[in-house]
């Protein structure tokens, strides 16, 4: 009996050592990874031009291209009849704002298409597109400019 009682609490002594073994290569793991250098989320950028010329000049990838009237608020400059607005993944840390905030500027300048009734033209560049993150935002900025587009239809 007491041979028996020996060996469970051998085996369970045995059980709980090899749990806080476990348990602490886990906390190391997580230590390790929460100390790796932290990617900087600044890596979009908005430019006042075409997908076409930016990817002649910059090191940037176009995820969504808008194009807007002269006389909506969207103007980039007097001489033309139009402006275009162009939201683009750069290389890391040399980006203007996170991808929120780049969706926010494009949604901006089509909401104000929409009060206006302006004519907008966009284009999204779906094969661009790295992580479900940035597929969510192409997916909102159709969404919304189609809504617009149909809008300035109807006037």
């Amino acid at each position: 009996m007491l041979y028996i009682l020996f060996t469970v609490v051998f085996l369970l002594l045995t059980a709980g050592g090899i749990l806080t073994y476990m348990n602490s290569k886990l906390i190391i793991s997580r230590g390790e990874s929460a100390d790796a250098p932290r990617r900087t989320s600044l890596t979009y950028s908005v430019y006042n031009s075409t997908a076409a010329d930016l990817d002649l000049k910059l090191e940037a990838v176009a995820l969504f291209q808008l194009t807007v009237r002269a006389d909506g608020h969207a103007t980039l400059s007097a001489e033309s009849d139009e402006g275009t607005l162009t939201l683009c993944r750069v290389t890391e840390g040399k980006g203007e704002m996170i991808l929120a905030d780049g969706q926010s500027w494009i949604l901006n300048h089509i909401r104000q298409a929409a009060v206006r009734g302006v004519l907008i033209q966009y284009e999204a560049f779906i094969d661009k597109v790295r992580g479900n993150d940035e597929m969510e935002l192409i997916v909102n900025l159709e969404k919304a400019a189609k809504e617009v587009a149909y809008l300035a239809n109807q006037r």
